[in-house]
Order: C-alpha cells, then sequence, then structure tokens
C-alpha cells in the first residue's frame, strides 16, 4: 500500500520554517570562517559518494578568482578525467548524486504542492543575494578573458603561483611544460590563455565549480525538510553533508585534489541585494572585490567616481542607470544641462513635485525623456528616495508622463489620493 503523501506543513513545520529561513540568511551573509575540518570531511565524502576515491588533497584559495587562475595553470584538461564540462563532470556528478537524488526522495513524503511552496518562500527569502553568485561567477570568467595575471590584485597571482608551487615543489617558467609527478594525474603549466580558443576553455573550465554560500537557497530548502520533516524520513539526512561542503564560497573538485575559495571578508547587502554605495559590495583576502548597486554589478568609477562624461560614455544601460542613482539623480540632472520641459504638483504624493526632461538622443541612444519623481514610501532611514523613469519622448507634461508611469489617464492619476 502506497502511503498517502504529505500535502500540507503542520503548526510546528510553519513556525519552524521562518526561523530556519532567518537562520540560513544569517548564516550564508556571514563572514566569518566556517568550521574547515567539517567541511574537509563533507567534501571528501561527497567525493567518494561521486565516485572519486583514493588520494585526495585539499588546498584552500583566498578568491574565486584565486581558484580560477589556479586551476588554468595547473590542470590539463586532456589529461585528468574529471575535467569533463556539465553533468559528467566530478562538481556535475556531485550535484547530481545529491541534489536530484534527494527531489526524488522528498517526491516520496511530500505533495508537489508544499514542496514547491516551500521551495518559493526559502528562494524568495535567500534568494536575491545569491542569485548574483552567476555575477561573481560571470566577473570570474571576464577576467579569465584577459588572460595574462597582470591586471589581477598581487595577492590573485600570489595564491595561483602557490598552488602550483605546491604541486610542482618549485617555481615553474610560463612556457615550459611540466609533468608533476603527482600520484594519480598529470599536471602541466601553461600560458594563461593567450588565444581566443584558450580564453574560451578557459571560460567553460571554470563553469564547472560547485556554488557553495551562493547556492545557499538551495541548501536551506533541503536541510528544512530533512531536520524538521515528519519521523520515518530520516533517509534524507544525508544530504547535510552536501550542505557542510557548501559552506565555503565556490570550491572545484577533482580526483586526487580540491581547490576551495575563502569566504568573502566583505559581504555588503541592501534589501537582501548585493550593494555597498561608497565601496566594494563583496571583497576577498587577495584583494579581488566586486562592485553591486542594488543587485546590479557595476566598474567601479560606478561607485567612486560617477560623472556625467563617463555615463555619457557607457555604453551598457543598466550600468548608466546605476551610476546616475549613485550620483544622484539631481546632481546628474544639473550637471549634464538637461532641458527641463514642465514641472508639476504630484497629486499622488503631496508635497512633492514632478519634472519632466528632455535627454539628448546622443546620451541614452534613442530619443526619451526622462521623469524625476519622488518615493511615495520612505526608505529604511525615513528618507524619500528621488527616482528618475524614462519616459516616451511624445510625453508633453509631467503629469502626462506620471499618469503614463501607472498606465493611467492624466486625469484619473490626478485624481489620486496617494500613490506607494
Amino acid at each position: 500500500m502506497v502511503a498517502e503523501l504529505i500535502g500540507e506543513l503542520d503548526g510546528g513545520q510553519e513556525q519552524a520554517l521562518r526561523s530556519h529561513m532567518r537562520g540560513w540568511l544569517q548564516r550564508a551573509l556571514s563572514t566569518a570562517a566556517p568550521d574547515w575540518n567539517a567541511v574537509e570531511t563533507a567534501i571528501a565524502n561527497c567525493t567518494s559518494r561521486a565516485g572519486a576515491g583514493g588520494w585526495r588533497e585539499v588546498v584552500y584559495v583566498p578568491s574565486p578568482l584565486s581558484l580560477a587562475r589556479a586551476m588554468c595553470l595547473l590542470v590539463d584538461p586532456s589529461v585528468d578525467p574529471s575535467s569533463v564540462g556539465g553533468r559528467d563532470s566530478l562538481a556535475g556528478r556531485i550535484r547530481r548524486d545529491y541534489q536530484e537524488q534527494f527531489e526524488r526522495e522528498l517526491a516520496r513524503v511530500y505533495d508537489r504542492q508544499v514542496r514547491e511552496r516551500v521551495r518559493a518562500e526559502v528562494f524568495a527569502a535567500l534568494g536575491a543575494p545569491f542569485r548574483d553568485g552567476e555575477q561573481v561567477a560571470d566577473a570570474v570568467a571576464e577576467a579569465l578573458s584577459g588572460g595574462p595575471l597582470s591586471g589581477d590584485p598581487d595577492g590573485v597571482q600570489q595564491a595561483a603561483w602557490s598552488v602550483v608551487q605546491h604541486f610542482a615543489y618549485q617555481p615553474m617558467p610560463w612556457e615550459q611544460e611540466v609533468d608533476y609527478g603527482v600520484p594519480t594525474s598529470r599536471y602541466r603549466t601553461r600560458l594563461p590563455l593567450p588565444n581566443g580558443r584558450q580564453r574560451d576553455a578557459g571560460r567553460q573550465e571554470w563553469r564547472w565549480w560547485l556554488g557553495g554560500l551562493w547556492e545557499a537557497a538551495w541548501s536551506a530548502y533541503a536541510t528544512f525538510f530533512a531536520g524538521y520533516g515528519p519521523a520515518g524520513i530520516s533517509r534524507l539526512a544525508w544530504v547535510e553533508e552536501f550542505c557542510t561542503a557548501q559552506s565555503a564560497d565556490f570550491w572545484l573538485p577533482y580526483h586526487d585534489f580540491t581547490l576551495i575559495s575563502q569566504r568573502p571578508v566583505v559581504l555588503g547587502t541592501d534589501n537582501d541585494q548585493l550593494h555597498c554605495a561608497d565601496g566594494p559590495a563583496v571583497a576577498w583576502p587577495d584583494g579581488w572585490e566586486l562592485y553591486f548597486w542594488h543587485g546590479t554589478r557595476v566598474p567601479g568609477w560606478v561607485i567612486h567616481a560617477p560623472t556625467v562624461k563617463a555615463i555619457n560614455v557607457e555604453p551598457n544601460v543598466e550600468i548608466r542607470r546605476c551610476a546616475i542613482e549613485s550620483m544622484g539623480w539631481e546632481t546628474y540632472l544639473d550637471q549634464a544641462r538637461l532641458s527641463l520641459v514642465d514641472t508639476s504638483d504630484d497629486p499622488g504624493n503631496p508635497g512633492c513635485q514632478l519634472l519632466l526632461y528632455d535627454v539628448p538622443e546622443h546620451v541614452w541612444g534613442e530619443p526619451v525623456r526622462v521623469l524625476l519623481a519622488t518615493n511615495g514610501s520612505p526608505e529604511r532611514d525615513g528618507t524619500r528616495r528621488r527616482y528618475a523613469l524614462p519616459v516616451p519622448a511624445d510625453m508633453d507634461t509631467a503629469l502626462h508622463a506620471a499618469a503614463w508611469t501607472y498606465g493611467l489617464t492624466s486625469d484619473r492619476y490626478a485624481a489620486l489620493v496617494r500613490r506607494t
């Protein structure tokens, strides 16, 4: 007889879910070092489960970029059997063995509706800052596409070469191919991606990682069911070791060693998105750092020195928008000397004004006007944020433009008591 699937959480589980999510968010955003002994044990179990036994060594690097640089210098993918992209790589098998098997086991106990509901809630609570892990990975891939180490922080160069020297036991010149004598595989130094084909290979190899803290949403989802499920589903508890392994930053397993990146020393967020208004939002011990503006990765100048000239020549519209917000719309509009088309009191936001500006086509790449308005709801610090919205170039009044952003006519917008 097939047991009936559980279709809803009980009261205790509902209460536990809230505290569980808060605990995982705090854990994931922490810059404190994890229990590295527990992480190493968990990684050993994960790789063994995926079929990689024998001699194994854990090598720590200070950042994901150091990890990727060391990988490109060290590993010859034509020799190491784990160096096959996607699901067939060791990282791919580990992910498949844990995540896919866990989902199958969970489906035997819980109805699809309750599984999807819990997953949606957990990913909504933890997903925003950690979806940005893809942007971190993109930053690494872009650095790899640049080739030589000279553009990296000194700490990245030193960390990458220390890994090479760890296996080689002596410094090696860039050009020389060397058999390092590692017990079960051969590793070679090679010029760091000197041509387009090798640059593409480097970017692809980097994608073999496991996401560590950047995949905290899935870990929180899985450990909730493993820890708070009904009696009799203790068979789900093995997923804890995978989630413990994910306590690091990115990590990259091979058949006889694993590269592990340390966690960031800076991890700034706002409204659960990576963000810092006056410095890097994420930084690692080797000096590598990334800048984010409300979840969008941006160049450092956007935070430290936004100027009208830099904004106007920036080809990426999203980065341009972030830079203007960093600079402040009022400052930008004043310094850019944009033409004021119309002003109006905001009927949906008493005491505030709407300002409509004309933006030259060369600034945005197309004819457009910008409406400067004030947020109807205060920020956490009590201030009211000024923001601007692009509107069609044929908007003739500020009131018309404001109504258009809400899908209303001017008359209906003018009748609003208060918007948010």
